[in-house]
């Protein structure tokens, strides 16, 4: 019964049947780009989250490394005060000066060693935040799209609303 009046619509209902059609494509478009950009907010939250995560891990790391400096520096400056004229000097004999050289170039290394550990998790932890940043500011993009896309869906259901009353209200004999 309802086809047979469909038939016999005139132009402008056919008219208004074509743009419903359009409509609800559009609609069911705009449902699987919102849900896509879910995905996406999602992801992007669990990337802040996976790098805060790391970088809370590398902080800590970088304070016990700094720590470890703080006590090295330290005990230097103690080493220093024992030994005004200098430690090497000190020694009497050659085998106790080389022994001397030999564990002060080794902790050289190591205190080296420290200070390039530190200089990299601070590095690590810069670049941390920087990646964290990015995906805030990503994910805030993607919401503000999530919010417009929202909107347009509702206009769009509107406007199938709209159509769907004149479609009644023209098929009404």
């Amino acid at each position: 019964m309802l086809f047979g009046q469909l038939v016999l619509a005139d132009t402008s209902t056919r008219q208004y049947l074509s743009d419903l059609y359009k409509t609800r494509l559009g609609i069911k478009s705009a449902v699987f780009e919102k849900s896509r950009m879910r995905q996406d907010i999602l992801k992007a939250q669990m990337d802040v989250e996976e790098q805060a995560q790391e970088m809370a891990l590398n902080s800590q790391e970088a304070s016990t490394l700094r720590e470890n400096l703080e006590k090295r520096i330290a005990s230097l400056y103690k080493f220093r005060k024992a030994y005004p004229d200098g430690s090497l000097i000190s020694f009497a004999s050659g085998g106790d000066f080389l022994r001397k050289s030999y564990y002060l170039n080794y902790l050289n290394d190591q205190d080296k060693k420290l200070i390039t550990d530190y200089k990299t998790k601070i590095g690590t932890i810069s670049r941390q935040k920087t990646k964290i940043e990015k995906y805030q500011k990503k994910l805030s993009v993607l919401r503000v799209k999530l919010d417009k896309k929202y909107q347009s869906l509702l206009t769009e259901e509107k406007q199938q609303r709209n159509l769907i009353r004149l479609i009644r209200e023209s098929l009404k004999p």
